[in-house]
């Protein structure tokens, strides 16, 4: 993959706990390289979570649910299953100039702002 020093890398991570298919033990999440003024690049790890997860053995039905349906989701930054080094994980990365970031960023701005403001996200 060839960049330059102003380009950004955007990596889409998946990682599983188990071998075989399991609605629990698995995340997706994005991984933002940041250009910085250094000629470095800054780490950013978030994702998207759902709400609400079940707190009682009689709610595992809410949470196939999940799996199965969208829901109501926030961002978090930074996501902490970077750190879940006991889980498989694979990605796929791609490289955007400056403009692309930033609408790239700024989809994720107007996410976040939707959430905030008790609306879903966006589908655009």
């Amino acid at each position: 993959m060839n960049f330059g020093p102003n380009d950004w890398v955007f990596t889409i991570i998946s990682n599983n706990q188990y071998k075989h298919a399991n609605l629990t033990g698995t995340h997706t999440m994005l991984s933002i390289a940041v250009p910085l003024e250094n000629g470095r690049r800054g780490i950013c790890h978030l994702g998207k979570f759902a709400k609400e997860f079940p707190d009682a053995e009689k709610e595992k039905f809410k949470y196939l649910r999940i799996g199965l349906d969208t829901v109501e989701g926030a961002i978090q930054l930074p996501d902490e299953n970077i750190y879940q080094m006991r889980r498989d994980s694979e990605g796929v990365s791609w490289v955007a100039g400056p403009e692309e970031a930033q609408v790239i960023l700024n989809k994720i701005r107007k996410d976040k702002n939707a959430w905030k403001k008790g609306r879903s996200f966006s589908n655009s």
